[in-house]
C-alpha cells in the first residue's frame, strides 16, 4: 500500500513539473538534486559515525556514490548538444529562408514538397496551384525553365531549395537541422541528446539500491511488526516503512515523468482497494497474530489470586471472554504501569485456576492450602532503633523483591556483594522504595539489614500559638506520644517472589487455559513482566 502511494506521488510531483515546464534537462535537474540530498545524508551518517559510534549508516554510502556517477552520466551527456554558436547561425538560416520563401510566388520560388511533407490541406493547396498553371510549354518557352512571361529561374537553387511545408512542419514538430526531434515539448535542441543514456542511469541507480533497501526494509518490517504491542510508539513502525518505502522509489525519481499514466492509475487503484481492505478487515489472523501478556498474583496472606492480560483493551476484552474460568465475572482493566503506552491491565478473578509454583500440594487438592508456606519471612528489631533484620525464603525460586511502603536510607545483604559502583561511583543518593534479591542456589535464605530515618532525634518541636505562647503540657504530652507511636510502628512493605515455571501443565492451570482457548489470531506472551506468577506476602518491623 506504502509503495503504490508513493509511486503515484512521485509520478504526479514530476509529471505534474513536467507539464508546467517541460524541459530537456529534467533528469538532469533531478540527478542534481538527488546528489544534494545525498551529500547531505552522508555529512549526518559521518557525524553519527564519529560522535555516537552508529555504523549503521553504510547503505547511504553506496547510494550516495551512485547517484554521483549518474549525476556524472547526465553532465557528460550535455556534451552531444551542438554549440550555441551553431545552434544559434542555423536557427537564423532557417528563418531567413523561410522570410526569402514566404517574400516570393510560391509556385515560383519552390519546389513541390514530396508527399510526407504536407498535410491534409496543404494538399488540397498544391492541387489548386498546379490547376492553375499557364499556358503548355510552345516554341518560345524557354528551354532551362521560367514561363512565357519571362520570370526565369535557375537550374541548381530549384533543386536545393527546401519547400516552406518541409520547414513549417519541422517547426511544429521540434525536429532540427540533423533530421533529430525533441521528447514532446521539450527545447528544441534537445533532439541532438543521446536517447540511451537513461538505461545506464537507471542501471547505476536501481538495481543494487533496489535489493540492498529491500532487504532491510524486509527485515525492519517484520522486526518492528510487533513493537506495538509491547506498547511502543506505533507511529514508528509507519515511519520506518514509509522512508523504505521512498528510498526504494528514489532510482526511479528522474526516469518517472515519461511513464504513461496507465501505470500510476494502477498503483492509484491498488492503494484505494488495500486502503479499503485494511479499514474493513479484522486486523489479526492466525499467520499475523496478536500478542498478550499473561501474568498471574497470588496474595499470600488472602490466598486469592488474580490473571492478568495485558494489552489494547478491546482485544485483551475479546480473548477474556473465551476463557472458562473468566465466565460471569467481573473484568477489571486499568493503564498498565511501567514502559508501554496505551496498554492496559484487564485482571479477573484467578482462583478457579489457583497456580502451584511451589509443587507442594499433591494433585486433587487446592493449592490455596500450601500458600503459607510458599514464602517464610522472620523479622529482627531491637528496641526503638531504626533498623531491622528480615529474612526471607522462597520455595522453588530464586529470585524476591522487598518492596518499602516508605524510603530507608540504607539496605544490605549479608554475603551478598554490595552496590555495583561502576554504575553508581558516588553510590545511592535517594531513598530506596524497592530492593531485588537474587539468589544462585535454591535453599539459602536472604538476610536483609534495613535502616530508615524518621526524622530529628531528640525532644519534639513545639508549634506556638497566635499569642507567641507554647502549649500546654498536656499538648506536649499528646505531641510527644504521637512521635513515641511512630517510632513504634516502624518499618512495613511487602515482599513478591517470583515463579517462571510453564514446562510442566497444571503448574499455572490459567495460562495452559488461555494458550488452549484463546482465538486463533491472538498468541499469548510470557515475557512482559520477570515472572509468570508474583506471590506477595507483607510485613512489619
Amino acid at each position: 500500500m506504502m509503495l503504490s502511494l508513493c509511486y503515484f506521488s512521485f509520478w504526479c510531483v514530476m509529471r505534474g513539473a513536467n507539464f508546467a515546464r517541460p524541459s530537456a534537462l529534467h533528469r538532469a535537474y533531478v540527478h542534481i538534486w538527488l546528489f544534494v540530498l545525498a551529500w547531505a545524508v552522508l555529512v549526518a551518517v559521518t557525524v553519527t559515525e564519529d560522535r555516537m559510534q552508529i555504523a549503521s549508516g553504510y547503505l547511504f554510502v553506496f547510494w550516495a556514490s551512485q547517484v554521483f556517477v549518474a549525476t556524472l552520466v547526465s553532465t557528460l551527456e550535455l556534451f552531444g548538444l551542438p554549440k550555441k554558436r551553431q545552434y544559434a547561425q542555423g536557427v537564423q538560416e532557417d528563418h531567413e529562408v523561410r522570410s526569402h520563401l514566404t517574400a516570393v510566388p510560391r509556385n515560383d520560388t519552390i519546389i513541390a514538397p514530396s508527399p510526407g511533407e504536407l498535410d491534409d490541406g496543404e494538399t488540397a493547396i498544391q492541387d489548386d496551384d498546379e490547376s492553375g498553371e499557364g499556358d503548355p510549354p510552345n516554341e518560345t518557352s524557354p528551354l532551362v525553365g521560367g514561363d512565357t512571361r519571362g520570370n526565369t529561374r535557375t537550374t541548381f537553387a530549384t533543386g536545393y531549395r527546401r519547400s516552406i511545408a518541409a520547414l513549417v512542419k519541422a517547426t511544429r514538430d521540434g525536429t532540427d537541422r540533423a533530421g533529430g526531434k525533441a521528447y514532446g515539448h521539450e527545447q528544441k535542441w534537445s533532439a541532438s541528446l543521446p536517447s540511451s543514456t537513461w538505461f545506464l542511469q537507471f542501471l547505476i541507480l536501481g538495481p543494487f539500491m533496489i535489493i540492498l533497501t529491500g532487504q532491510l526494509g524486509l527485515i525492519l518490517t517484520s522486526s518492528l511488526s510487533q513493537t506495538g504491542a509491547d506498547g511502543s510508539d506505533l507511529l514508528r513502525p509507519y515511519l520506518v516503512i514509509a522512508a523504505f518505502s521512498i528510498l526504494l522509489l528514489l532510482p526511479v525519481t528522474p526516469f518517472i515523468h515519461r511513464v504513461t499514466r496507465h501505470l500510476p492509475l494502477f498503483f492509484l487503484a491498488i492503494f484505494a482497494g488495500t486502503l479499503i481492505y485494511c479499514l474493513a478487515a479484522f486486523p489479526f489472523s492466525a499467520s499475523s497474530p496478536y500478542k498478550l501478556y499473561f501474568r498471574q498474583v497470588i496474595d499470600l496472606d488472602s490466598r486469592n489470586s488474580t490473571v492478568v492480560l495485558t494489552g489494547y483493551e478491546d482485544f485483551a476484552r475479546m480473548v477474556i471472554a473465551d476463557l472458562p474460568s473468566a465466565f460471569g465475572k467481573y473484568v477489571d482493566c486499568v493503564p498498565s504501569s511501567g514502559r508501554q503506552l496505551g496498554l492496559v491491565d484487564c485482571s479477573f478473578d484467578g482462583n478457579d485456576a489457583a497456580p502451584n509454583p511451589g509443587r507442594n500440594v499433591k494433585p486433587g487438592i487446592p493449592p490455596q492450602t500450601g500458600y503459607d508456606k510458599l514464602v517464610n519471612i522472620s523479622v529482627e528489631r531491637a528496641g526503638l532503633e531504626k533498623r531491622a533484620t528480615i529474612k526471607v525464603d522462597g520455595l522453588n525460586t530464586k529470585t524476591c523483591t522487598i518492596k518499602f511502603k516508605r524510603s530507608v536510607k540504607s539496605v544490605g545483604v549479608r554475603g551478598g556483594g554490595g552496590p555495583d559502583h561502576r554504575i553508581d561511583p558516588q553510590g545511592f543518593k535517594e531513598d530506596i522504595a524497592e530492593f531485588a534479591l537474587w539468589r544462585s542456589d535454591w535453599e539459602t535464605p536472604w538476610v536483609v539489614d534495613v535502616e530508615w530515618d524518621d526524622g530529628e532525634d531528640g525532644e519534639v518541636g513545639l508549634p506556638e500559638d497566635e499569642a507567641g505562647q507554647t502549649y500546654s503540657t498536656a499538648a506536649q504530652g499528646e505531641l510527644r506520644a504521637r512521635a513515641h507511636r511512630r517510632d513504634l510502628r516502624g518499618l512495613d512493605g511487602l515482599v513478591v517472589c517470583r515463579w517462571s515455571d510453564a514446562n510442566t501443565p497444571g503448574v499455572i492451570p490459567a495460562l495452559d487455559e488461555v494458550w488452549r482457548y484463546a482465538p486463533s489470531w491472538a498468541i499469548v506472551s510470557i515475557k512482559s513482566k520477570p515472572a509468570l506468577v508474583e506471590g506477595t506476602k507483607s510485613f512489619m518491623a
